[in-house]
């Protein structure tokens, strides 16, 4: 009668250990399921700001190229204000008649 018992008892343990081994199976692959999921969430958001600030770059550097011409045009040498040729005073002038020129052709 002894011999039976652990006969079953060895295969409710065995049987329990599968159970756990499988529950444990499934929700590790969920995990890492969600974490791949999530990574690649992140790097399509990470990707998509990455583009919008190069658009923004690319738009401003555009600006800056036409308001150079601008300037050039209106007898100021460089719009950049680190170099020493800046004039920040003639530079204030053009810009406050430029966006006087656009008031007045709206």
């Amino acid at each position: 009668m002894s011999s039976i018992i652990n006969i079953n008892s060895a295969n409710l343990l065995r049987f329990s250990a599968l159970g756990l081994g499988v529950f444990y199976g499934y929700s590790h692959k969920q995990s890492l399921i969600n974490y791949v999921h999530t990574r690649k969430e992140e790097r399509a958001r990470l990707h998509h700001n990455d583009l919008i600030e190069e658009a923004k770059l690319a738009y401003e550097a555009q600006v800056n190229r036409e308001q150079a011409v601008l300037a050039k045009k209106a007898g100021i040498p460089t719009i950049d204000n680190d170099s020493y040729r800046f004039d920040a005073e003639r530079y204030m002038n053009f810009l406050i008649s430029q966006s006087e020129e656009e008031a007045a052709k709206k």
